[in-house]
């Protein structure tokens, strides 16, 4: 894995033959800055992921008993690191996930919407439906979470959603 790796990051060329392509590569280098500062980032790995998790427990105690919102599920076989918090609005919510963006935007809450499916970006648009894809980005809705959130901001985006709810 290393070595490919290696070569994507030199722009897939050949090893044998110089400026010789066999793959779409590209140009990924790390600056010794760059690969520093990840170092020293793994050496707190176990803080940000013991306080993503926390993010992620405080959400859900406040969201779970809103019917019309489903948490993110952590399977049985894996321990979510909860990159990001997500919810989905189910088809009876009272807002669109939109709405409830511009609403959570003008109390000054980010928020990011779900993914959009790769088959409606123009790279690589297809004339395909794929129906579960499509709503799941429809309804899907990525809450903030990054380590530096406190308790007081999490009770307030949760007011929030529990307010449109």
């Amino acid at each position: 894995l290393a070595e490919k790796v290696r070569f994507l990051r030199d722009h897939a060329m050949s090893p044998e033959k110089r400026y010789w392509h066999t793959e779409i590569g590209y140009n990924y280098r790390m600056t010794n800055l760059q690969a520093a500062l990840g170092v020293a980032q793994m050496e707190r790995i176990e803080e940000f992921i013991a306080r993503k998790r926390w993010i992620a427990a405080t959400y859900n105690q406040g969201l779970r008993e809103i019917a019309s919102i489903t948490l993110p599920p952590e399977a049985s076989w894996a321990t979510s690191v909860y990159w990001m918090y997500s919810i989905l609005l189910a088809k009876d919510f009272p807002l669109s996930r939109d709405e409830v963006m511009l609403s959570l935007r003008q109390q000054n809450i980010d928020s990011r919407p779900f993914f959009y499916p790769i088959h409606v970006q123009p790279p690589y648009q297809a004339d395909i439906s794929l129906p579960v894809a499509e709503d799941l980005s429809r309804r899907g809705i990525n809450l903030p979470s990054a380590v530096t959130l406190g308790e007081e901001d999490i009770q307030r985006i949760v007011q929030a959603i529990r307010e449109m709810a």
